[in-house]
């Protein structure tokens, strides 16, 4: 990114798992998505490595993964829950990058894009994550962000943006559930749209559950034709792997406006042609599509208790495309509207776009006040500059943040006000009855942002040591106490940290525990002995399965 330019306008990116878009609002407040270097407004979410010097990313890095199977490199979204965990790649596994790294050079390559066609820097940015992303998922795609360059960055849910295009007008009073069926993630979350807030009062999803999904079924039926054709799928190189891969998307997408589609391979074991029908897709497929629908049930059954009256499913996500969905959806909800998909690629991003006026106008206040603060004191900003904002974050000077909106602010009635809700349970090990269990502190289900105290009952070893040992957990369930063994939990250590606390403490001393989530789902803890001696923990990228 040039540091030369401008800032101009905030930008709004849905960075997703198979394609990605980058949005801004012009100076007439008009929402544009720019497009990229081949023309198109939407970026495969792709980054070839195979010179590891010069990555290459989006279009070009798709068509190279027939040529370069063990180099190019795809679907990293799934995998940023490892944060910066190694992926191997190269034909031998010689080199190694991570999720976050992959994540960064699809950001660079929007933001250098995005720059050639608005003429101003990235700087600012409303970046969507699914719903049901966990706490080290986000804080992964913050890092990313912020290896990409970007200092103002703000985390937004895909099927929340979707609402806020959807509505951005002001004229929306109604609940309404958002199906978002992405490339490698789903979520169904239900929203209560009221001008201009959004109550994002219910929530379920799989982030592992997406488009690639129904291809991975449409490759299967491919090899399966083949093998009817006498040709041997067992031993196909990375490079037919490929190919296949490819044609199954060609496919899916033709059977979307097609009752049947062909397609044509070159393989090193010969050439084939064949033929698939919308029928045996859908057919194929069923059981991924009842996955969306159970959880979809689940979400308007929340509703329904909550004493909520759905009036549309709105469609969104790339995959939301395929007949299959909106007809069943239909089928199984005949008293809730299904309209065709909204713009289903673009519309995440450009709510995104949009929820960004409202920031700017928090910004321009927030600047203002500490500008204020510091002049009152006789200081810089930087001195004056709350102790929790890091250097590279609300960089933005006033100046630059009056430009981003030609002076202008929101008018009140018209801030977008957003509730969320917890996507997962967030509790801490301590022993109950002289067992260790997880004591939830945040239940799944619960609105952002939330501060909550508890008291935990220390070890005798920590009593009379004075060091104690504190490990956060993340889980799926609504219960006060999990057992560390439950398997259905599906539990997460996403920090552990040791420190001294006041020693030979008496029996049946208990540490004060507090903790904060702000609306992004990130946290902090802080954990204070009855003499005051304090631990904290805040969440990281680096979450780990529970043994």
């Amino acid at each position: 990114m040039a540091d030369e330019k401008q800032t101009k306008y905030i930008f709004g990116i849905d960075l997703g798992t198979t394609y990605s878009v980058i949005s801004y609002l012009d100076d007439n407040m008009m929402i544009q998505t720019c497009s990229n270097q081949e023309g198109s407004d939407i970026t495969p979410s792709v980054v070839d490595l195979s010179d590891p010097e010069n990555p290459v990313v989006g279009q070009v890095a798709k068509d190279n993964k027939t040529f370069y199977p063990h180099s190019v490199l795809d679907f990293s979204k799934r995998e940023m829950e490892k944060g910066d965990g190694v992926i191997f790649y190269g034909e031998s596994g010689e080199h190694q990058t991570t999720p976050i790294q992959l994540s960064a050079e699809v950001l660079k390559y929007l933001a250098r894009y995005a720059e050639d066609a608005t003429d101003s820097a990235v700087k600012a940015v409303v970046i969507t994550v699914p719903a049901y992303f966990g706490v080290e998922q986000k804080e992964a795609t913050k890092k990313a962000a912020q290896l990409a360059g970007f200092t103002e960055v703000t985390l937004l849910e895909e099927p929340t943006a979707a609402a806020v295009y959807y509505g951005y007008k002001g004229d929306k009073n109604e609940t309404v559930l958002v199906y978002d069926l992405g490339g490698g993630t789903f979520d169904i979350v239900a929203v209560d749209i009221d001008g201009f807030k959004y109550d994002c009062f219910a929530v379920e999803g799989d982030y592992q559950l997406g488009g690639k999904d129904w291809d991975t079924e449409m490759v299967k039926i491919i090899k399966e034709k083949l093998e009817e054709q006498d040709c041997d799928c067992c031993g196909l190189s990375p490079e037919d792997e490929a190919e296949v891969r490819r044609a199954a998307e060609d496919l899916k997408i033709k059977l979307t406006a097609q009752e049947s589609a062909q397609a044509n391979l070159r393989l090193e074991v010969g050439k084939a042609k064949i033929e698939v029908t919308r029928q045996e897709f859908e057919d194929r497929t069923r059981p991924l599509l009842d996955k969306t629908i159970e959880l979809t049930k689940k979400v308007a059954e929340d509703a329904s208790a909550k004493g909520k009256t759905i009036t549309k499913i709105l469609l969104v996500g790339g995959s939301s495309y395929m007949p299959q969905v909106q007809q069943r959806l239909t089928e199984e909800f005949p008293n809730i509207e299904v309209p065709n998909p909204m713009d289903p690629n673009k519309a995440v991003s450009k709510g995104a776009a949009y929820f960004g006026k409202t920031l700017l106008s928090k910004w321009i206040a927030w600047r203002k006040e500490i500008e204020d603060r510091a002049k009152e004191a006789g200081k810089s900003v930087e001195e004056i500059m709350p102790e929790d904002v890091s250097n590279d974050t609300f960089t933005l000077t006033t100046e630059e943040l009056f430009t981003l909106t030609d002076g202008k602010t929101v008018a009140e009635e018209e801030v977008i006000d957003i509730k969320k809700v917890s996507v997962s349970s967030i509790g801490i090990k301590g022993l109950v009855g002289g067992k260790p269990m997880i004591l939830t502190f945040l239940r799944a289900g619960d609105t952002l942002p939330v501060s909550k105290d508890q008291e935990i009952p220390l070890s005798d070893t920590a009593l009379q040591s004075g060091y104690v040992s504190l490990s956060l957990y993340e889980h799926r369930l609504p219960d006060q106490l999990v057992s560390p063994e439950d398997t259905s939990a599906g539990l997460k250590e996403m920090q552990e940290k040791s420190g001294d606390i006041t020693p030979n403490l008496p029996a049946g001393s208990k540490m004060h525990v507090h903790l904060e989530i702000d609306e992004e789902g990130l946290l902090k803890l802080t954990a204070t002995d009855p003499n005051g001696k304090t631990v904290e923990l805040e969440a990281t990228a680096e979450a780990k399965s529970a043994n």
